[in-house]
């Protein structure tokens, strides 16, 4: 019997904790994904995304720079249309609000497991 093939996404993180990018990266990759780029700052996310075009996006909300993570999933999906996985310290109920402005597809309140980025990813794969 054959296992069914998973489906193979690009991912984006955009973290501006140093370390939880690189918790964050080694989690995806263990689970089988290829991440293609890192970004700190909102502006940065927006430049990277549109060049890079994932299939799905990790984005923190507090960023590095002016624009937070919110805003910079306005712009980048002006002009792609990538998977949108909120991972955020902010489980408050005005930046649930704000992000629901986003076409999202999980908003996963830090810290974060392997069990719940694998739930989440698997949410997008169906």
């Amino acid at each position: 019997m054959e296992a069914k093939e998973k489906k193979r996404f690009s991912i984006f993180i955009v973290e501006d904790d140093a370390f939880q990018a690189f918790f964050l990266d080694k989690l995806v990759k263990s689970l089988g994904y290829d991440v293609i780029g890192k970004a700190s700052s909102g502006e940065e996310a927006v430049q990277l995304a549109v060049e890079l075009k994932p299939d799905v996006i990790f984005m923190d909300i507090s960023l590095e720079g002016e624009m937070d993570g919110i805003d910079a999933v306005k712009l980048i999906q002006e002009q792609i249309s990538p998977k949108i996985i909120f991972v955020t310290g902010n489980s408050d109920n005005y930046h649930r609000k704000r992000a629901e402005e986003t076409n999202f597809s999980d908003y996963l309140i830090k810290p974060v497991t392997k069990d719940i980025l694998t739930n989440a990813l698997q949410k997008i794969e169906q």
